[in-house]
């Protein structure tokens, strides 16, 4: 599916300017492989263009049937059983090769943190697996059924290597890594976990285990229990008493921040990382930012919590899908700008992409991720445009009623390659009772920023000062929207998640929640942004907004915001728990799995609750003890600046 900010386009130029804003550009977020789809045995490409089946008109004719193309009008042959629909899957190819996915495990923990993790693992016998550990005296060891070879981080050739990111001199001491299901559980059951103690940290050489992880396959899965002390990634010293760094300090481009961002940015293409950690301190999430596809931190491996997204992560990995590549074809005159996030740009099949490109532009063609665990998280920002005519009277005449665009996404899958072909027909403002105004939707509007936003932000710009101009920018938004009570409410709830503040959260923990946005699908990031409450009473459910008038409501509540649920209650009761048991269906459905809170009202836990209601007025910002503007103070504001604009 796909869905639009305006599901009306501009016609005129000058329609584009003052209604659409953003200097005309409309945006998309294209989400492919949510829900069930349906399969055809194709696929079906049109003879002329190249555009495939979908959303076609189905003609007879003296010659038998025929679909039309959407794009050229081409009539092309029908095929027996191919159903009226926009979005189809079809399979492409054969079986896809055997997939190797490469572990890495920080021995330098306490025992009990290694046999948690031991006794999560649930490895999938098709699989093969190279192993590889950190040490506590700074070495990297590669494991191996004919044997094992340790790297030191400090030794001369490997310094060497590791600046120049060549590994021809790790893979020439390396032999054949490759265990399969049962041999690598050996290997890893032999394990030894050695902890540090004192006024030092571990030389932990997080930095070279990631790239020698990355030469053996192109999925690395990384369990961590502390920052990179030692070599290149390195983000702490061994020095106990310097910390970790905190906001403050990377404004003032601390040492190791920008050295250590770097190396893992250029790790970034090799490989597909997820990495779990268990620390009550920061591990370098923040300057690991661009290798993350999935990351995840816990308190302890021996949590429930890491248990259960563990699980959850190897039962996605069975439908995960790689090597993601898009194609995008439109009508005439709607033009890509490009794609906002993640992504590298492949030869154009079409000269369909504008002059003014955005994001990953100048061309329609892009491969997009490697390794995608959860598919139906996977949302695409687009920017798109519109050749309109300079006038309204040269608009009628050379703007269509409709325009066509096509998502033609490939990827494989364990069984093959294959195909996903989705079509939408979009009106434009000449269209009869067609208005652009009309057909704006907040909520898209506000799930495509916060990925764009992240995206931009993952990419090195964690700085106060960008910070600002991100606030800034989505001020100017707010003030353009100013007439919808409900788009306001968003964009203010918007300024109080991690994207736009770094108060109360450290530097990883926002990393992490950005990473959350980039990887989820659209219905959660809205949460993210305005958690949703069911209240249960006298035998109803009722929605009410998460304000300050439920802080001395006694109902029972089940709060969910995406990447927490909670259940909140004065005292126990049939309703606490059908509110109990619908706040683990949705926590057990989520990876990873979002932070359970289970709290009576007054309680130590309820101070959670209590930062996340919305003070609606002064009176409630006073009663909530928040630093935060109110509701009502921020609509006013808005409007007022608008006045201005």
């Amino acid at each position: 599916m796909s869905w639009f900010n305006y599901s009306v386009l501009p016609a005129s130029r000058k329609e584009a300017l003052k209604e659409v804003g953003d200097d005309g550009h409309v945006h998309c977020l294209y989400q492919p492989l949510m829900g069930k789809q349906v399969s055809l045995q194709g696929p079906f490409k049109c003879s002329n263009c190249r555009g495939c089946y979908g959303a076609s008109r189905i003609v007879e004719s003296q010659d038998g049937k025929h679909w039309i193309c959407v794009f050229c009008n081409t009539y092309n042959n029908w095929v027996a059983d191919m159903p009226d629909c926009e979005s189809y899957i079809t399979k492409t190819g054969d079986k896809s090769k055997d997939q190797k996915l490469a572990i890495v495990v920080d021995t330098i923990c306490d025992t009990n943190e290694l046999q948690a993790l031991q006794k999560s693992l649930t490895l999938d016998p098709q699989c093969k697996y190279a192993l590889v550990t950190l040490q506590r005296n700074g070495d990297v060891t590669v494991h191996s059924p004919e044997g094992s070879r340790a790297f030191s981080s400090s030794h001369h050739k490997v310094e060497l290597s590791l600046k120049k990111l060549n590994g021809d001199y790790f893979t020439k001491h390396l032999k054949d890594p490759w265990y399969d299901v049962k041999g690598v559980t050996a290997a890893f059951a032999k394990l030894v976990a050695k902890d540090v103690h004192g006024n030092k940290r571990a030389k932990r050489a997080t930095g070279l285990a990631l790239f020698l992880a990355s030469l053996l396959a192109d999925q690395v899965m990384c369990f961590l229990t502390g920052p990179c002390t030692e070599g290149p990634g390195k983000v702490v010293s061994k020095e106990k008493r310097q910390h970790m760094r905190q906001q403050q300090d990377i404004d003032k481009s601390t040492k190791y921040v920008k050295d250590a961002s770097n190396y893992y940015s250029k790790l970034a293409p090799r490989a597909s990382f997820a990495i779990f950690a268990s620390s009550l301190d920061q591990v370098g999430f923040m300057e690991m930012s661009e290798i993350l596809d999935t990351a995840a931190q816990f308190d302890s491996f021996t949590d429930a919590r890491f248990d259960q997204s563990l699980q959850k992560y190897f039962q996605l990995r069975q439908t995960a899908i790689t090597d993601v590549r898009l194609t995008v074809v439109t009508s005439e005159r709607l033009l890509v700008d490009g794609v906002m996030g993640r992504a590298s740009p492949l030869k154009p099949s079409m000269r369909n992409y504008s002059d003014t490109p955005r994001g990953v532009g100048n061309t329609n063609n892009w491969a997009l991720e490697s390794f995608c665990v959860d598919p139906s998280n996977l949302v695409v920002p687009i920017s798109l445009s519109v050749l309109t005519g300079p006038t309204v009277r040269a608009a009628g005449e050379t703007v269509p009623e409709q325009l066509c665009i096509q998502f033609q996404l490939k990827y494989t899958s364990d069984g093959g390659p294959y195909l996903h072909v989705h079509t939408q027909v979009l009106h434009t403002s000449n269209s009869p009772d067609c208005f652009v105004v009309k057909s704006f939707n907040p909520k898209i509007e506000i799930a495509y920023l916060m990925k764009v936003f992240a995206f931009r932000t993952i990419n090195g710009r964690f700085s106060s000062d960008h910070l600002q101009r991100v606030r800034y920018s989505l001020d100017n938004e707010a003030i353009r929207r100013h007439q919808s009570q409900d788009c306001l409410k968003l964009f203010y709830c918007l300024r109080r998640t991690p994207l736009f503040t770094t108060r109360n959260v450290s530097p990883d923990e926002r990393t992490l929640f950005l990473q959350q946005v980039l990887h989820s699908n659209i219905d959660l990031c809205l949460l993210y942004a305005l958690p949703t409450v069911l209240q249960y009473r006298m035998g109803a459910v009722n929605s009410p907004l998460l304000s300050q008038d439920l802080l001395a409501d006694p109902s029972p509540a089940l709060i969910d915001g995406g990447n927490f649920v909670g259940v909140r209650y004065a005292k126990e009761s049939t309703e606490v728990d059908l509110a109990r048991k619908s706040a683990k269906t949705i926590a057990s459905s989520r990876f990873p799995r979002p932070l359970f809170i289970d709290t009576k009202i007054g309680g130590s836990k309820d101070r959670f609750f209590k930062s996340k209601l919305i003070p609606m007025d002064e009176q409630g910002a006073d009663l909530l003890e928040t630093q935060d503007i109110s509701l009502e103070n921020f609509i006013r504001t808005v409007r007022e600046r608008s006045k201005d604009s």
